[in-house]
């Protein structure tokens, strides 16, 4: 859905997914999404914002720990990284930086396993 600025004013947005009864008000300077062209149904009250793509954070994938993937050889040149947390190493795909590929994880021993593993596999 496209994204809005709201310049000034309010606005009353309906909620997606919800009765048309259902809304939330929008104040000036917020961003919000919406299913309508509002820049074009209320000229000079909406700014339209471009289109954003996120990407996931390759280096740090949020909950996994510190990237400790120069601990593990050969870890990078196969296309996965390794982060340690508290308890564990995970072990992820580069591709893929927010799955486990190691399930809850386990030692370093058990991260350089699987890569080993996978990289048999891979041949």
């Amino acid at each position: 859905m496209p994204r809005f600025k709201l310049l000034g004013g309010t606005h009353a947005e309906n909620i997606p997914g919800q009765p048309l009864t259902e809304f939330r008000t929008i104040q000036a300077g917020e961003v919000f999404e919406s299913a309508h062209n509002l820049d074009k149904m209320f000229v000079n009250k909406f700014q339209r914002l471009a289109d954003t793509v996120t990407v996931p954070e390759i280096n740090k994938p949020k909950g996994f720990g510190e990237d400790v993937t120069e601990l593990v050889a050969d870890a990078a040149k196969k296309g996965f990284k390794v982060f340690k947390n508290e308890k564990h190493y995970i072990v992820v795909g580069e591709d893929a930086p927010e799955i486990s590929l190691n399930g809850e994880g386990g030692t370093l021993k058990q991260a350089e396993a699987y890569i080993a593993k996978a990289k048999a596999e891979s041949k």
